[in-house]
């Protein structure tokens, strides 16, 4: 409902009788509409959680993995459920600052990206350096554009074809500034 009406045109009533069940009980669970959308959220954090961890294989080349997520990254933050909720989140960016602020600390694919940096540095696959920082990097890079064109309206990246053609681009470049470097 929030994706569908936004934050503002979702109320705890029609939460309620979407759910088939009492308001009362509904605030027994979650106390505001602020704590149920953030209960929504995390719900959404952890299925991209399970997500991103069945994409990347668990063993392989390090540089490997991390090109995977990297891929699964860009094609996760298009589908339509994930920019309609930045929509909300922008639009509601006042409310919600705290945990706009708490950056990549807060999102468990985000760490797991930067524990796949960190491999790919030790592997020498990647140059040193803070692989929070790298993988903000990372991400910019590849999701930035393809994310404000959607949320905008547009489908320049609706296709595989189009997705695909834009992240060898972006992972290319990443490559020429975190790749490793001879000495």
């Amino acid at each position: 409902m929030f994706a569908a009406q936004g934050y503002a045109g979702t109320s705890m009533e029609k939460i309620a009788a979407a759910c088939g069940a009492g308001k009362d009980t509904v605030y027994r669970r979650f106390p505001s509409k602020e704590a149920l959308f953030r209960g929504v959220i995390e719900r959404i954090r952890a299925r991209a959680l399970r997500s991103l961890e069945m994409t990347v294989p668990p063993v392989g080349a390090p540089l490997e993995r991390l090109k995977v997520a990297g891929h699964w990254f860009l094609t996760a933050h298009l589908e339509p459920q994930q920019i309609a909720m930045k929509r909300i989140t922008l639009s509601e960016a006042a409310m919600f600052r705290q945990s706009l602020a708490d950056g990549a600390g807060s999102d468990p694919t985000v760490r797991c990206l930067i524990e796949l940096i960190e491999t790919a540095q030790t592997s020498g696959d990647l140059a040193k350096g803070e692989a929070a920082f790298i993988a903000d990097q990372l991400i910019y890079s590849l999701t930035v554009k393809p994310i404000t064109y959607a949320m905008l309206g547009s489908a320049a990246f609706a296709s595989t074809e189009a997705r695909d053609a834009y992240f060898e681009q972006a992972w290319e470049l990443f490559m020429r500034g975190a790749g490793k470097r001879a000495d």
